[in-house]
């Protein structure tokens, strides 16, 4: 927030009084700004290099100005950044495991990178785990983390080259655009809404299960259902559209009230819901929680009800964090020791028993693939050493392993998954003995 860490702050603060901004864009732990004559400024968390300041820091409370150009538009991704010069040039920093950057690399950057140096003539972007920039001439380009489809190209496949994004409502043509966590929308001037990617809190206003090998999301853009849309706005898992009438509608994740319906579940409808659900639990105690559900007709109440749902948290929040994932190659033909750092970092505050590492590549074979914590992983607590054997086949041509993580409970269930997938690079593993000839099985090289 640009002042001293020390909690949450409940009462309005006035950021860098000495200047006078014209933009802002948060991420999830940074934000940029850009003041009255265009100069860009950088806070909060660099753990991925999202500030943009040269050299890793872990963070930085004081907003700092970036160079001395001028920029014209601005956009916090998750943990990287895109912005617009003032010539019309297009410019990505911060975390690029994912090619979220574009620079065909999948390294973080420090400083802003020119991304597509072709062209001059940019006009519009969006980011979240990918990116989105506009054209002047209506053209569409996105790269980054696509592991859910947000880039509607009919694959689920990450990409550091940017590439051209189909026009799913042609000879109609894209006027606005913005891709969120795990799912993307687009508008075209004939007020149609498409969206893509994952569809498990109904961000695409559609009811589950989708055709394809994955029924919870869709790879290519479909129509949201909205036909006279005028502007549209995007959270993580929700989405809002002004109508051509000026009617607000709303879908997708409202467990929090996101949407303002009265309700908290999730909404594949834009209608207005006449029911409340009063919450009567304390957040960081174990489950059952309690919930009163209320049914209102014409301004009174017809039925109240309490249950009690076991329930836990919602699987795609934030609820763990890897880092310092290492591969070591053993010797034996693509087997691999991996360790990694854990977090429990669940909210509400959940014990965690073990934690379930995976891949979407069915080649890739983990021992043990639940990794018990001993003793239990309290949330706010760290494990800093989880070590497992991964094979892969021989030779490995993807070079590549894409890692999922989940918390497990002590009885078995999930807590949650991380969302975000971990891009790892794989060395060729030296053949064995039994593979080479050698003399007195002794390997060669030693």
């Amino acid at each position: 927030m640009g002042i001293a860490p020390g909690g949450n702050v409940t009462s309005l603060t006035n950021i860098a009084i000495s200047q006078y901004w014209s933009a802002v864009s948060t991420g999830d732990r940074h934000t940029i700004a850009l003041n009255a004559v265009g100069n860009l400024f950088t806070w909060g968390d660099d753990g991925s290099e999202q500030l943009g300041n040269g050299p890793l820091l872990s963070s930085d409370i004081n907003p700092k100005q970036i160079g001395t150009d001028i920029w014209t538009s601005i956009e916090a991704g998750i943990v990287h950044n895109l912005a617009i010069r003032s010539d019309s040039t297009l410019w990505a920093w911060g975390e690029n495991n994912g090619g979220q950057v574009g620079d065909f690399t999948f390294v973080d950057k420090d400083t802003p990178i020119h991304i597509l140096p072709l062209y001059s003539d940019f006009v519009k972007i969006s980011a979240g785990y990918v990116s989105f920039a506009m054209r002047k001439n209506g053209d569409l380009w996105g790269w980054g983390a696509n592991s859910y489809g947000q880039m509607g190209n009919n694959y689920a496949v990450w990409t550091s080259a940017p590439e051209l994004i189909p026009n799913p409502g042609s000879p109609n043509t894209i006027v606005d655009f913005y891709t969120g966590r795990l799912h993307s929308i687009l508008l075209d001037n004939a007020g149609n809404i498409y969206g893509t990617g994952y569809n498990l809190t109904k961000q695409l206003n559609v009811n589950n299960p989708l055709s394809g090998p994955n029924n919870d999301r869709t790879l290519s853009w479909i129509p949201i259902g909205i036909t006279n849309a005028a502007k549209i706005f995007q959270g993580y898992d929700h989405n809002f559209a002004m109508t051509n009438t000026n009617q607000l509608l709303g879908w997708g994740f409202n467990f929090h009230g996101n949407l303002n319906l009265g309700n908290l579940s999730y909404c594949e409808s834009a209608s207005e819901v006449d029911c409340i659900i009063e919450q009567g639990f304390n957040p960081a105690s174990p489950p059952p929680y309690t919930f009163k559900l209320k049914f209102y007709h014409d301004g009174e109440v017809a039925c109240d009800k309490m249950f009690d749902i076991d329930c836990l948290p919602d699987t795609l929040n934030s609820c763990l964090d890897i880092r310092n994932i290492v591969t070591e190659c053993l010797y034996e033909k693509n087997k691999y020791k991996l360790t990694f750092t854990v977090s429990n970092t669940s909210n509400p505050a959940f014990t965690a028993a073990s934690v379930a590492v995976s891949s979407a590549d069915p080649n890739l074979v983990f021992t043990p693939s639940i990794i018990d914590f001993a003793p239990d992983l309290n949330s706010g607590q760290s494990q800093t050493v989880m070590t497992c054997i991964m094979t892969s086949p021989f030779p490995y041509a993807a070079g590549v392993a894409n890692l999922q993580f989940q918390l497990i409970s002590s009885d078995g269930r999930t807590i949650c998954s991380e969302a975000e997938q971990h891009r790892v690079l794989l060395d060729e593993c030296p053949e064995p003995c039994a593979y080479t000839c050698c003399e007195n099985t002794t390997p060669e090289g030693l």
